[in-house]
């Protein structure tokens, strides 16, 4: 097993409490019967020795190429960087969308927005 695969399967094992909110609702195509996956590897170039550069998306919908990140305080600190990805991957056709990890108190909403992404992707 690559060492890729190896890091989503940890990150799945070890999910935070937002994610596994998200998860309840997203998971078994609850969601009007899209399907998501948790911690999607997106392989998007590669490095120094040709290592692949990679991102793992909290959820992704494969079809409709969107990915669904939660951001905690962490993020905060990374606005750059997810830019920067996010501009990466808006490249590769897959649409991000991001809620900060408080929104989830508002579950209805955010399952509204993400249907919004989901429906008007043709």
């Amino acid at each position: 097993m690559n060492h890729i695969t190896q890091l989503a399967r940890q990150l799945r094992k070890r999910q935070t409490l937002s994610e596994a909110i998200l998860w309840r609702e997203l998971r078994a195509k609850r969601l009007k019967g899209y399907r998501f996956v948790r911690q999607q590897p997106i392989i998007y170039g590669t490095g120094e020795r040709n290592k692949p550069l990679f991102y793992i998306l909290d959820f992704y919908n494969n079809l409709k190429k969107i990915g669904i990140e939660l951001d905690g305080g962490i993020h905060n600190d990374r606005v750059e960087y997810d830019q920067k990805i996010d501009l990466i991957l808006k490249n590769m056709g897959i649409e991000i969308i991001r809620f900060k990890n408080e929104e989830l108190d508002d579950l209805k909403k955010v399952k509204e927005q993400i249907l919004y992404h989901l429906e008007k992707v043709k």
